[in-house]
């Protein structure tokens, strides 16, 4: 069977390869059965080394298939097999102590063997783009050729069975080479050609040593390699390499057979390949000016190039190592690569007859060519040209200028030039009828499209002639019609019918379209109805398509052409079909009407026994059956069946027909029974005698419907299926009959576990659903409903929430009840629950406990499970407190409904509370609950049960941690030892060992508390003997720490020296399999506590470390760092860099690394100038110990870049910046997860400075690039963080809409975020506030009044959670000092204490102390946590709470000057901000004073017309206005506009909504002050403007623009213009909804000086009545 599956193989092709996988996986089983029939002492080496072969053979199959996984699969299994017997012989080598040559022969066999499955998987590696990953595996398989090599170098005798050393190392290292081939192409599609031309040389070397012939091997690698010379321009190197190999691959060749004419797939690779050398080689001479060479390789290229192009491409390849990649389109672009070239290179090589013979046979395969690729202007011309050109050398009348007519009349045809096309086919005609005679059958093509161009321009007369004339010439052809010639005919007759219709042949044309459906039938084209009577045939084919008015007009016109005719059968044969149009149309009384009056007449003239009289009566029944009149409808079909079976036979289809219908009836009418038997009969008469009809469909749909109510759903899928084909052949495959049976088919198909069939079903249906229904349909979301259930049990949980939130969404809008709503609302919710998405699942699982209705005065019995549920995702989210809340609800809901059976779901409850009360503090409660749990559970009555024991062991181990917490150690103890005993009762496959051994450590903290110390050492010990943790795992090394803790305080330092350098070395293999991400705060304080612990017994009982101390201090820092320790890192990394300096001297480049680390602690610690001086050094050493391009240097330049960053100096920080990602893009020759990292925090330096399009350009960058997993939250937040940015940017382009959508797009990942996370949450509250902006910009003063709600709520919650965190951010005890610090709303008081002991009067704690109570835990966070103080304040300043807002500044100020640059870009935006605080107390010196400390520092850091500044400059205008400094406000507010229009566009600046406007009136108020009139009327109209266009006439801010313009002319003495605009003022601030009385009488009384200036004093009076009463209305 081997053998079959390798003769099988060798073809790889086809089904050749399926023979072959087939045959492989017979003998695998075969092998793999002896195997295990094996004794235990039987020799199984020999047997493992066929199934290793097998395995082998099978994966090479299907990597030949491209079935990759199956691939990777088999070969792995193989190299498994290969290993055991690698250890096997071994074993046989060491008893044999190396003098069996025999074993030596099947050890060299064994690597070899070892060497090829590796370099198989290497390929998949490569297949699957993973290239480092096939780089390790391809050097895995050298080191396996290595190794053989050391065994082929050994002695040989005679023996067989020892491998011949010599041949065996030629031929090794030729395998060698040819891996080292395969590698080096790895490294070209890595960016290292340097690397493959090395590696290509050093192949190509060993393929032509030692005399060996040229080889396919030899001609690949020095293919490849000129390749390569090509791409880097080394065109000499190039033509070597490729004349080389074109001359081994041509010896090559020259020894294969070519007997067969057919080229065979092997053969047609070659020649491919063959080609593609040619034209390479081809490239390369031409760039070295070699032309005549160059232009015979490109003869020789398009010889073989353009014989594979013209067959169907099929191309397969047999060598695994080089795959065909080409395809019809790129062979062609290649074949035109040629020409062109060869056109270019032709002048001059040849005589000049000969070479214009060749330049226009080159042209005529260019216009080919252009002409396949659509390119038909280009092929026009060419044609044109080398038509001229044949004609010139042949003479008009000459096939060649006919073939190339033909062309051309095509090509024109695409252009629609239809003269020229019409004349080019024209003559085509005449020069073949004179050459081939006018009867050749070879002009029909031709007289088609002489016949088509006519139709297409009405030309009938001539279409008629052209098409007969083409039908008449093809039906004489001598050897008859073929299928395909057929059709062609078929096709000239359809059209000669529209030729007849269209001049008015009716009866020709049906003529016409009669043949031509017979022909199309015949040729098995088109299957159509016989036409024997034209207008009721082409009405049944308009009823059949949908056409209904077509139909009856069709039938209309029948009905009266036989009325006239008089023959009266014929005439209700004609109602019949009229009456079925009215049924199809739904108006069930004029179907009645017909079918009544055609059975009325067929009974009088056929009487009632006749088939047609029956027909009539089965119709009427059909009226009834659907007007739900059951019983009249059975007994019509039953009477009906009774004649048809009379007449026709019991195997008649109308028979079945009659039954079907009867079978509707009945089971409409509840009898299932007898409809299933009837639906039977008439399925067993269609299976006999029309298998295809349309009724035989639904009798089967509906037989597989009861099938599926009766739970037989495999019956149901077989009718249902049958059904399905029935309807496909029937109604086509997207008609509703089709899908209501998809439908059903995919429900039972899902039943059964048939996923995938049954999704696939699922999807056509819902693609024909919304087509037909719309999306909104109930039928649309039922389908759905569907398709997300097989999605989640697929586990494709967000397919599945897709598809369930868009169901449920439409069953709402379709009133769906309660119980549909909550039951799926919970599912949704529990999906998301499982792709941990928790707010959305507490969503939904909210909605559902709302959708929940009430029973009987309590609440739903299943809302507890929607609280529970909701409890679930707040317990996962950390929200304790919250989750123990609903858990408590729940039970009540539970407890309330006293249902008898619901005490397991009772005991489950409390065991949550439990849990919850655990993690939130609340012991004493949580014991109570555990207790009451335990108690339920026992009266459960299962004992004996490991799983039981496992769950009474946790609840045990709670109220274990529970009762330690309280100081009930002793109760503790004996809860931990009742989880200890029960988990070892449980065994193993139920209680993990880790289990155990986390309750043998809380055991050994209670012994420890109680000074116990011997005892907890007998407990670590026991966890250690009894590894219940795996040896190299944390914990073990956890466990050793602590028992070298114990050890230390016992005094026994050697015992604690070793057991803690065991956790040292454990911990430090962890460390090098992790990053510090995944290790959390707890393994760092377990890290830094071993090596602090190792490093002083080391000190104190060996006097020293050696030369590893250094490392170890550096490993010490990196823990502390990760704890936030950074005092103590900055001690270790100090320490460490003197030790290394001390043992490795000063130069080594571990202590540039030191110095690095060192910089980075400071920052952290925010000591930012010391930072950046360490880094400035640390990057000075790096460089002179590394050079400038090394990872460390970059790494080095990146924090010296953030440093500078946090200096607020962001110019020298994007220089280093980009300087580190330069460094990293020549280190790696392609974007990097660090490279990733410096362009996201360019991107913020360009927003913070205001360079938009940099930022924006930047951010895309970004965000363009692969690396940010959204899985992984780093890269998620960083994804949000430029999504941010992007809104900035936008925002400061004066684009509101693109910054909404980035605002929206950065809140839809956070609010994916864990809420522990709680410097993302201060983030949302920020992208909140600047989405507040946009909307109050545009008015929306409410929706930014929630958003900033939410912004401030957001901003508490973590001051909050930072209050009740003592300094190393653990939480704090409920009842601590501080942990209500930051209620701004509970009414928290606190008193001084008196000297006699009593309370003053409380007082509400105020928001500075708590912020400074915070400020006190900031630590090394103290930046953010003022950056977040000030964001705070803007909220506040926007909410009008001044005061806050102010402590907030102060406080913020007194940080940025503890660790900050008095000149950052944050000082300036407090500046700024208290500015705006003093303006609102109208304390203009102090605000004047604050602005302009604000203005220098927003000058020298950002861009000249950046945002922030330019508001800084307006706000300067308007102090100074109300300071009365008029010059100095004029120039603030001009250069606000400036800046603004600079920035945005003159026009667009001018619309914002922001807005311009309020500018340009504050600068003409001040103009007018200065009574600089012309200015100021200038400024108030670009004010108007921008209004108008952005807020319309109706609004109060166009009015108060025309207000101002009105009170200027007063002023100008303009006062006919003053009125008019007045008065439209009026009009603006009366269209308002809003009260604005003030403003109106404002207006009226300037309206009334201007009346009376005017000496209009009725209507001046008639002003003043109407402001006097508006004023005492407002008081």
């Amino acid at each position: 069977i081997g053998l079959l599956g390798k003769a099988h193989l060798s073809r790889k092709e086809g089904e050749d390869l399926s023979h072959a996988l087939g045959a492989f996986s017979e003998a695998l089983r075969i092998q793999e059965s002896a195997r295990d029939a094996l004794a235990d002492d039987d020799d199984a080496s020999e047997l493992i080394w066929k199934i290793s072969n097998s395995l082998s053979s099978i994966g090479e199959c299907h990597f030949l298939q491209g079935d990759m996984p199956s691939a990777r699969e088999s070969f792995q299994r193989s190299f498994a097999e290969l290993v055991i017997l690698e250890q096997l012989l071994l074993r046989n080598d060491q008893e044999s102590s190396g003098s069996d040559s025999g074993l030596r022969s099947q050890q060299f066999n064994l690597q070899l063997k070892l060497a090829d499955v590796l370099c198989n998987l290497a390929r998949i590696n490569v297949r699957d783009e993973d290239l480092d990953q096939a780089l390790t595996v391809y050097n895995s398989s050298l080191q396996y050729l290595q190794q053989c090599l050391s065994l082929a170098g050994g002695d040989s005798d005679d023996d067989v069975k020892s491998p011949p050393t010599s041949k065996a190392v030629h031929n090794i290292t030729i395998e060698e080479a040819a891996v080292k081939v395969e590698v080096a192409a790895v490294y070209d599609k890595k960016g290292r050609p340097e690397k493959s031309i090395e590696l290509y040389l050093w192949s190509s070397g060993v393929f032509r040593g030692n005399g060996s012939e040229p080889s396919s091997s030899l001609a690949l690698s020095l293919r490849r390699l000129g390749q390569i010379y090509l791409r880097e321009q080394k065109f000499n190197e190039a033509v070597t390499s490729l004349q080389e190999a074109l001359n081994a691959q041509t010896i090559v060749n020259e020894k294969r057979s070519e007997s067969s004419a057919k080229l065979s797939g092997n053969q047609r690779v070659t020649n491919l390949n063959l080609g593609l050398l040619h034209f390479e080689l081809a490239q390369g001479l031409s760039q070295i000016e070699d032309k005549s060479a160059a232009l015979e390789h490109y003869r020789h290229a398009v010889s073989l190039l353009d014989e594979l192009a013209l067959q169907p491409w099929d191309l397969v390849t047999n060598d695994n190592r080089e795959a065909v990649t080409e395809t019809q389109e790129s062979l062609n672009r290649k074949l035109l690569q040629c020409y062109n070239q060869m056109k270019h290179l032709t002048p001059g090589t040849m005589t000049e007859e000969k070479e214009e013979e060749e330049l226009y046979d080159i042209f005529h395969r260019i216009a080919n060519l252009r002409a396949a690729f659509g390119e038909h202007e280009a092929a026009r011309d060419l044609y044109l040209a080398v038509v001229s050109h044949q004609r010139e050398v042949q003479g008009d009348n000459s096939l060649a200028v006919a073939d190339l007519l033909f062309n051309l009349g095509t090509v024109y045809s695409c252009l629609e030039d239809m003269e020229n096309a019409f004349d080019c086919h024209e003559e085509c005609q005449l020069i073949s009828e004179a050459i081939i005679g006018k009867d050749s059958p070879q002009l029909a093509e031709n007289m088609l499209a002489l016949g088509g161009i006519s139709l297409s321009q009405e030309e009938y007369d001539d279409a008629l002639h052209w098409f007969s004339s083409a039908e008449r010439i093809l039906r004489q052809k001598e050897d008859g019609l073929s299928k395909t010639d057929e059709s062609t005919v078929a096709v000239m007759v359809f059209k000669k019918g529209k030729c007849l219709q269209a001049l008015g042949h009716g009866d020709n044309a049906t003529q016409c379209f009669r043949t031509a459906l017979d022909l199309f039938k015949r040729a098995g084209d088109l299957e159509r109805v016989e036409v024997s009577d034209m207008l009721n045939a082409l009405g049944n084919a308009a009823k059949v398509d949908g056409d209904l008015d077509k139909a009856m007009i069709l039938y209309r016109q029948s009905l009266h052409l036989r009325k006239t005719l008089g023959d009266e059968l014929s005439v209700a044969n004609t109602k019949n079909n009229i009456g079925a149009v009215f049924h199809a149309r739904g108006d069930m009384s004029q179907a009645m009407k017909f079918f009544s009056e055609s059975l009325e007449s067929k009974t009088m003239l056929l009487g009632v026994d006749h088939s047609e009289t029956a027909r009539s009566l089965a119709n009427v029944g059909q009226i009834f059956l659907d007007n739900n009149d059951f019983l009249k409808a059975r007994r019509c079909f039953m009477e009906a069946l009774r004649v048809l079976r009379s007449v026709l036979g019991v195997d008649s289809v109308e028979v079945a027909i009659c039954l079907y219908n009867l079978g509707v009836a009945l089971e409409e009418g509840d009898d299932f029974s007898n409809a299933f038997k009837v639906y039977q009969e008439a399925i067993e008469i269609f299976s006999r005698n029309a298998d295809d009809h349309i009724t035989f469909g639904f009798a089967l749909h509906n037989t597989g419907v009861i099938y599926s109510k009766r739970n037989k759903p495999k019956d149901a899928v077989q009718f249902l299926e049958g059904a399905l084909d029935v309807k496909i052949s029937s109604f086509g495959p997207d008609s509703d009959d089709t899908a209501d049976t998809r439908y059903c088919l995919a429900g039972v198909l899902h039943e059964l576990g048939d996923l995938d069939e049954a999704l696939e079903h699922y999807a056509d249906v819902l693609r024909i659903r919304v087509r037909h229904l719309g999306k909104d349909s109930i039928e649309t979301a039922n389908v759905l409903m569907g398709i997300g259930e097989i999605h989640k049990s697929q586990g494709e949980l967000e397919e599945a929430i897709s598809c369930l939130v868009e169901a449920l969404r439409v069953k709402r809008i379709n009133g769906a009840d309660d119980e549909e709503i909550s039951s799926l609302s919970i599912t949704v919710g529990a999906l998301f629950r499982a792709l941990k998405d928790l707010d959305s699942a507490l969503e939904y699982f909210t909605d559902a406990l709302e959708a929940k209705s009430y029973e009987n005065g309590k609440v739903h019995i299943d809302s507890s499970l929607c609280l529970s549920l909701m409890a679930g995702c707040l317990f996962d989210q950390g929200m304790f407190r919250e989750a123990l809340q609903r858990y408590q609800e729940a039970l009540e809901i539970r407890l309330l409904a006293d249902d008898d059976d619901d005490e397991a779901k009772v005991g489950a409850l409390l065991e949550k509370i439990g849990t919850a009360q655990v993690k939130v503090g609340e012991h004493e409660g949580a014991i109570i609950a555990l207790k009451e749990t335990l108690t339920i559970k026992e009266r459960g009555g299962i004992v004996d049960d490991p799983m039981v024991e496992y769950e009474f062991g946790a609840i045990y181990h709670l109220m274990g941690k529970s009762n330690f917490a309280l100081g009930k150690d002793q109760e503790a103890l004996r809860c931990y030892n009742a989880a200890i005993k029960l988990f070892k009762a449980s065994g193993d496959d139920y209680t993990p060992p880790e289990t155990v051994g986390a309750a043998l450590l809380d055991k050994a903290n209670v012994y420890n508390k109680a000074d116990e110390l011997s005892t907890a050492m007998l407990v670590y010990k026991e966890i250690l003997e009894a590894e219940y943790f795996p040896p190299d795992s944390w914990e073990f090394g956890q466990t050793l720490q602590r028992l070298g803790q114990s050890y230390v305080a016992e005094g026994l330092d050697e015992e604690a020296l070793g057991v803690t350098e065991e956790a040292v070395e454990i911990f430090e293999q962890i460390i090098g399999e992790l990053t510090d991400e995944n290790l959390s705060l707890v393994n760092h304080k377990d890290i830094a506590a071993a090596f602090e612990s190792f490093f002083e017994l080391s000190m104190k009982t060996l006097g020293s470390i050696g030369p590893e101390a250094g490392e170890m201090c550096f490993r010490l820092g990196d823990a502390y760092v990760q704890m936030g320790n950074h005092e103590k890192a900055l001690h270790w990394i100090k320490l460490g860099i003197k030790k290394q300096e001390q043992n490795l001297g000063p130069s080594d480049p571990t202590i540039a690394t030191g110095y690095f680390n060192k910089g980075n602690c400071l920052l952290d610690l925010g000591k930012t100038t010391e930072a950046i001086v360490g880094l400035e050094d640390a990057l000075e050493l790096a460089r002179e110990a590394m050079g400038e391009d090394n990872e460390i240097v970059a790494d080095t330049y990146f924090s010296l870049a953030y440093a500078n960053q946090i200096n607020s100096d962001y110019r020298r920080a994007l220089e280093l910046y980009d300087r580190s990602r330069n460094i990293c893009l020549d280190i790696y020759g392609q974007t990097t997860e660090n490279m990733i990292s410096t362009l996201a925090k360019m991107s913020e330096c360009h927003k913070v400075v205001g360079d938009y399009d940099d930022c924006i350009d930047r951010s895309h960058e970004v965000l363009s690039l692969s690396h940010l997993d959204l899985e992984d939250n780093a890269s998620a937040l960083m994804r949000a963080d430029i999504f941010d940015n992007l809104a900035s940017a936008y925002s400061g382009k004066g684009d509101p809409e693109e910054a909404l959508h980035n605002l929206h797009q950065a809140l839809s990942i956070r609010r994916k975020m864990p809420k522990d996370l709680d410097e993302n949450q201060v983030m949302v509250a920020r992208e909140l506030f600047e989405m507040v902006q946009i909307h109050a910009s545009r008015g929306d003063d409410h929706k930014a009044q929630l958003l900033n709600d939410r912004a401030v709520s957001l901003c508490e919650e973590y001051f909050t959670k930072m209050s009740t965190k003592n300094v190393e951010g653990q939480e704090g005890d409920k009842d601590g000092p501080g942990s209500d610090i930051m209620s701004r709303t509970s009414g928290v008081m606190v008193g001084d204490s008196t000297g006699d002991g009593d309370d003053v009067a409380p007082r509400e704690v105020d928001l500075k102390s708590r912020l400074l109570a915070c400020k006190a835990k900031a630590g090394d966070k103290l930046l953010l946590f003022a950056d977040t103080v000030l964001f705070y304040g803007k909220l506040l300043l926007r909410s009008g709470n001044l005061d806050d807002a102010t402590a907030c500044f102060e406080i913020t100020q007194s940080a940025y000057a503890e660790r900050a640059s008095p000149k950052s870009v944050s000082m300036g935006d407090v500046h700024h901000c208290r500015g705006i605080v003093y303006a609102l107390k109208k304390d203009y010196k102090k605000s004047l004073a604050s602005f302009m400390q604000a203005l220098p520092i927003r000058t020298d850091r950002l861009s000249p017309n950046h945002v922030d500044l330019e508001e800084t400059v307006q706000f300067l205008g308007t102090i100074h206005s109300e300071l009365g400094n008029a010059e100095k406000a004029i120039e603030f507010f001009k250069d606000a506009i400036s800046k603004r229009e600079s920035r945005l566009g003159k026009t667009k600046g001018r619309d914002r909504e922001g807005d311009e406007s309020e500018t340009f009136l504050r600068l003409g108020r001040v103009q007018q002050e200065q009574k600089e009139y012309e200015a100021a009327k200038k400024s108030y109209e670009h004010a108007r403007q921008i209004r108008l266009r952005t807020k319309g006439k109706e609004c109060p801010e166009y009015g108060e623009v025309l207000f101002a313009l009105g009170g200027l002319l007063l002023d100008m003495g303009r006062r006919e213009l003053s009125l008019i605009r007045l008065q439209d003022a009026l009009v603006a601030y009366e269209s308002s909804d809003e009260p604005l009385g003030s403003e109106i009488a404002d207006v009226l009384f300037t309206q009334g000086i201007v009346y009376f200036e005017q000496e209009q004093f009725s209507d001046a009076i008639g002003s003043y009545e109407r402001c006097l009463m508006i004023r005492k209305e407002e008081g």
